[in-house]
């Protein structure tokens, strides 16, 4: 029956550990795959009454396989390690691991999805790691990511990003630092652009972000001009960092109306 779906759990093998993950899919056949990927931490877990629970099962409701998944050490994947922490290093390090996990999970949901338009959705941290994912794919027709992070990945710039976002979020100036000085823009990633530049080659690219959100998705779609990236303002809201039900029910609102016009492009626009 139309709408209805199904749930399986999965375990997919990697190169560094088993990773959970679940599967939800429609009983009819399925238009499209959709790979998921949450924001981080443990806000991030994909099972069965998490916030990306909910989300899967309105996305296959519309006709797509859809899977999602923990990140390395995080939830039903932390037999790989008790935690996040257990990586030595850098943020950038941590970034590298999830990738690596990120290509052999995206892999193995290809062989198992062939024939399908293959769609990448991320949130925040999701929404980089599916961003360099897309890049690298060309078998990615589409990519819809909200509020990614978009600068170059390092301790100094996330902790910055996170406290603009926070500052917005809270209606004060994100332009001052603590001592009054302006603080400096910092400019997106060239690996950014770089992905950006080879999924709109291939695909195309929809980025979401709050009008109280930091500005970098706005500023980088001015930098790329008419190249196929199209980045939605959502007005009077922050979307970061998401954990207000009512913004989490607008993200899936709008995540879901993005991806019906993008399975029927002759219908309705979604903004």
């Amino acid at each position: 029956m139309a709408g209805e779906v199904s749930e399986i759990p999965v375990l997919v093998p990697t190169s560094l550990g088993p990773v959970g993950g679940i599967v939800c899919e429609p009983l009819e056949a399925p238009r499209a795959a959709v790979l998921l990927l949450p924001g981080g931490g443990r806000s991030g877990r994909a099972g069965f009454s998490s916030e990306w629970a909910h989300l899967s099962r309105r996305l296959a409701a519309l006709g797509t396989v859809v899977l999602r998944y923990d990140f390395c050490f995080e939830g039903e994947s932390s037999t790989i390690a008790a935690s996040r922490d257990a990586v030595d290093g850098s943020i950038a390090e941590k970034v590298s691991v999830d990738m690596a996990l990120l290509g052999d999970v995206a892999e193995w949901f290809r062989q198992r999805t062939a024939g399908l338009a293959q769609i990448v959705i991320g949130v925040c941290y999701g929404g980089r790691l599916g961003l360099e994912l897309a890049g690298r794919l060309s078998n990615v027709a589409t990519t819809l990511l909200v509020v990614p992070f978009l600068q170059p990945i390092s301790e100094e710039n996330r902790a910055r990003w996170r406290e603009q976002m926070l500052k917005v979020r809270r209606g004060e100036d994100s332009t001052e630092g603590d001592g009054g000085a302006p603080d400096l823009e910092v400019p997106p990633d060239p690996a950014v652009v770089e992905s950006l530049q080879a999924v709109v080659s291939h695909g195309s690219a929809w980025i979401l972000v709050g009008e109280r959100d930091a500005d970098d998705a706005v500023r980088l779609g001015r930098l790329l001009g008419d190249s196929g990236l199209e980045v939605a303002v959502e007005p009077g809201v922050a979307l970061y960092p998401g954990n207000d039900p009512d913004i989490q029910e607008l993200v899936s609102d709008r995540v879901a109306s993005r991806l019906r016009w993008v399975l029927d492009p002759s219908a309705e626009r979604a903004r």
